[in-house]
Order: C-alpha cells, then sequence, then structure tokens
C-alpha cells in the first residue's frame, strides 16, 4: 500500500500544480497577445514544429478549451503521483514525449494543440497499470478514474467534432497503453524479496507424523 506522509502528500499535488500554473500562465500570454498559440504548436512532420511535441499540450485555443483540460489533467496527475510515487514523473514524461512524438508523426497536417492527448495517455495508463500489476488498490485507482473522468472517453477518439483533434486523444491512449507495459514490473513503493530458505514444518523435518 502507499505510505502516507506528509512529505508524500505534498509531492502528490506539487508536479500537477506546477503543471497547471505553467498553462495557465501560457494561457495568460496568450490572451494578452504576447504569444499565439499556433507559435508552440505541433504540426506534423515539419521540423520547424519539433518543439511541438514538448510545449503543445501547454497551450489552448479558448477559454473552454483550457477550462475542460485543466478539470481533468490536475486530478488525473494527482492520482497519477499518489499511485506511482516512486517513478510517477519518469511515467510523465515518457507519456508526454510519446504523445507528442506519435502526433507528430502520424497525425494529419495541421496544428494541434492542447493537454487532450496527454489527459487520454495518463488515463490509459492508469487503467491498465493497475490491471498488469493485479494490485486491487492501483485498480481501485483506476476505477475511479474512468468513473470520474471517462464520459465520452470513446466520443473523443472518433473524428465527430470539426476543429478537434482526435488524433491526439487516439495516440494518446496508445501512449498510455504502451508504457503501461513497458512499466508492468515497476512498483510505486520496493517489493520485497523472497527468502532462498524455505520454511520447513519441525514435525517433518524429523520425520515426525
Amino acid at each position: 500500500m502507499v505510505q502516507r506522509n506528509p512529505s508524500h502528500f505534498i509531492k502528490t499535488f506539487l508536479v500537477p500544480l506546477y503543471v497547471c500554473l505553467s498553462i495557465l500562465f501560457l494561457y495568460f500570454l496568450q490572451s494578452n497577445g504576447i504569444i499565439k498559440d499556433y507559435w508552440l504548436a505541433v504540426f506534423p512532420r515539419k521540423v520547424e514544429f519539433l518543439h511541438g511535441i514538448i510545449t503543445s499540450p501547454l497551450v489552448h485555443g479558448d477559454v473552454s478549451h483550457l477550462i475542460g483540460n485543466l478539470s481533468v489533467l490536475g486530478p488525473l496527475l494527482a492520482l497519477l503521483y499518489y499511485s506511482h510515487k516512486r517513478f510517477a514523473t519518469q511515467v510523465l514524461i515518457s507519456l508526454w514525449i510519446t504523445t507528442g512524438l506519435l502526433v507528430w508523426l502520424f497525425a494529419r497536417p495541421s496544428h494541434h494543440i492542447g493537454a487532450s492527448g496527454v489527459v487520454y495517455a495518463v488515463q490509459v495508463y492508469i487503467l491498465v497499470s493497475g490491471m498488469l500489476k493485479r494490485r486491487p488498490w492501483l485498480m481501485a485507482i483506476g476505477a475511479v478514474s474512468i468513473m470520474l473522468f471517462g464520459g465520452g472517453f470513446v466520443f473523443g477518439l472518433l473524428p465527430l467534432t470539426p476543429g478537434v483533434s482526435w488524433e491526439s486523444h487516439g495516440l494518446g491512449a496508445i501512449a498510455g497503453l504502451i508504457f503501461a507495459f513497458v512499466y508492468r514490473n515497476k512498483y510505486p513503493y520496493p517489493i520485497p524479496k523472497r527468502s532462498k530458505y524455505k520454511t520447513v514444518d519441525e514435525y517433518q523435518q524429523f520425520g515426525i507424523k
């Protein structure tokens, strides 16, 4: 089970808070005309937009886009850091970069922005990771995440809404699936090693029945 201590509680919310504040700060710069969203977007297969692999989840088109992503991303990251404290940052970086790279490689030629791809990546990672590790409390966290944030999950994978990067959603989900398998043998706490000595019943030891 996850150890409960004040430092872990603080770390659970610290990185999610930093990520959300960074997104809010960049939106402030956008809304004041200091930067343009497409400057930080990822545009598939254009070398000059490679930086968008990192920066595109940080910029959003409008307030509803911003609030919609932050309201899900923040709690999901908190769940990730609570349940995977020893390597949550490693998981987040892996999901973030891989999602952006897959979008750059395979998405339609357009400017892709927003954190929804990362949202899908974290969502799928938490769900599949809990099942692969066969840890009841991880499965419970995955179940909670799908109940809270799973509305419209399937519809987001389909090209139903013009202007929505459904490719980011699907490719983010693929990234989450990939790294759930990559990290399937890593746990948020040390697993005790089994003793090489076998326990022997004292009666069996001396042939007593």
